[in-house]
């Protein structure tokens, strides 16, 4: 016996499977009844509220009084390890699989700053725009003479003092902290999909107020069409990145771009498929999604280019046209800095008459 193995049996007690129906609920944080019957079946009953700790996408642990319970997913089924000094199990588990996250989280915001230290100073000393154009939602984006519209807040807790030019709540519905006919053009890229229809309404208003005669504003989201088609072909090779990503299923992976549901009953969401038409199921998928700022990535809305395109045109925009990843009327709006997600993205132009 390996000396890793030696360690890992001196720690761990006995093990059992199950299937992988509780992953739903550990994702949640809680242990469902057929959990608690399996728990029961291996003669191990748990109490009524146990503790769920989640390690990573496809490791928990379970606390319950004195006991506590490593459950891994390794694939096609549930295994459960009863964990025979729980401290000593924890050190171990972190080291295993949560230092090295953490050290590229660290090391990625410490490279963050020091992007940021640099293109705010690059803003100040070298940029001479001579129209000003704004990145609505950037987030750390930098490109010369563009200007950056954004909030630091729970979920965007990693700019530096300045570096953020237009300090603004897109979810405030206030004025934006423009001049009427000042900007020349606005950029949005991933962003709408977080906000509610309400929230969008007033950013494209604001938008059109804003721009100059013949300004214009270019639109970059999930392409709801393409991804519900995915969907309906089972298409999990389109889905893959995501899937492994999240140790999620074809379903959650579609909810993740498109509407992130918090409680997904896959079996009602087939039955929905095959019934509803594409728009109502849409709407169905967001029903009930309220913007969080602790969650402000969440997607809780969804748009293909009939609504992005009424909504525009309902706002007072004009010329809205759907166009090709790099292929935009505006050449500023062209380049590895913009429309970076292409192979699912819907992009979309219009214009101020």
């Amino acid at each position: 016996m390996s000396l890793r193995n030696k360690v890992a049996w001196l720690l761990h007690g006995e093990t059992f499977h199950t299937g992988r129906f509780a992953v739903r609920g550990l994702k949640r944080k809680f242990a469902d009844e057929q959990l608690q019957r399996s728990f029961a079946i291996a003669k191990c009953p748990l109490s009524t509220n146990p503790r769920v700790e989640t390690i990573n996408c496809r490791r928990w642990r379970l606390g319950d009084a004195n006991r506590a319970y490593l459950i891994k997913d390794v694939g096609d089924r549930l295994a459960i390890t009863r964990e025979r000094v729980p401290s000593v199990c924890r050190i171990a588990e972190f080291f295993a699989f949560q230092a090295r996250p953490r050290f590229f989280a660290c090391r990625w915001r410490l490279q963050q700053a020091s992007l940021q230290c640099l293109w705010t100073a690059e803003k100040h000393l070298r940029d001479r725009p001579r129209q000003l154009m704004v990145n609505i939602g950037a987030g750390s984006w930098y490109v010369p003479n563009w200007k950056t519209m954004d909030l630091r807040g729970p979920w965007y807790n990693f700019y530096l003092p300045g570096f953020i030019d237009f300090n603004y709540d897109l979810t405030s519905n206030e004025p934006f902290p423009f001049g009427d006919e000042h900007v020349h053009l606005f950029y949005c890229e991933h962003v709408i999909e977080h906000l509610h229809n309400r929230c969008c309404e007033h950013l494209f208003q604001e938008a059109l107020r804003c721009l100059e005669p013949g300004g214009g504003l270019r639109i970059v989201v999930p392409d709801a069409d393409l991804l519900y088609d995915r969907l309906r072909n089972r298409d999990a090779e389109f889905y893959k990145s995501w899937m492994d990503r999240d140790n999620s299923s074809l379903e959650e992976a579609f909810c993740t771009l498109v509407a992130q549901s918090r409680d997904l009953d896959k079996a009602d969401m087939d039955q929905r498929l095959a019934t509803m038409a594409e728009d109502e199921f849409l709407d169905w998928c967001e029903q009930g999604l309220n913007y969080d700022a602790k969650r402000a990535g969440e997607h809780i809305n969804w748009f293909n280019f009939q609504k992005l395109a009424r909504m525009l045109k309902e706002a007072g925009f004009g010329n809205v046209c759907r166009t090709n990843p790099q292929e935009s009327r505006f050449c500023e709006t062209r380049g590895p800095s913009f429309d970076t997600r292409p192979w699912y993205s819907l992009h979309v132009d219009c214009a101020k008459s």
